[in-house]
């Protein structure tokens, strides 16, 4: 428990990159416009952000979906919002995430449920079968 089963050498995660990144996360932007800069094309893509309303994610990215800038926009005067966390927030963050793994922890223990911590680094696939074999349930 809280511990990766993997090796540091595993192989690097194979997930989405660039705006497939963002879109993975995100959905389907809301807005796309295509861009001319000099003689570079590029394609300006927006999403809403449900829990910010005032607020929209930008990104300014090449025809084949590499990442060239992206930003929070205010969508009332289309201000870049800027977003700075200080030592206290950061510091509160951490103590909310270790409360909250301790608490889920505690949760699957006391029902019996083996509890797993690794990192979203590690692909599911390899984990779970690296997690298996570990257990002598599959070969």
């Amino acid at each position: 428990v809280g511990r990766n089963p993997l090796p540091h050498s595993a192989a690097p995660p194979r997930g989405p990159r660039g705006v497939s990144l963002r879109t993975a996360v995100l959905g389907p932007p809301e807005e796309r416009e295509d861009r001319r800069f000099g003689d570079l094309d590029l394609v300006v893509r927006r999403w809403p952000l449900p829990l910010w309303p005032h607020l929209r994610w930008e990104v300014v990215a090449t025809p084949g979906g590499s990442v060239l800038h992206e930003q929070l926009v205010d969508i009332e005067d289309e201000d870049i919002a800027e977003i700075t966390v200080s030592a206290p927030l950061l510091k509160r963050y951490k103590q909310n995430l270790a409360a909250f793994r301790g608490g889920l922890s505690e949760f699957c223990t006391r029902r019996g449920v083996t509890y797993l911590f690794t990192s979203n680094q590690v692909p599911f696939d390899r984990l779970v079968l690296t997690y298996l074999r570990q257990r002598g349930l599959v070969k």
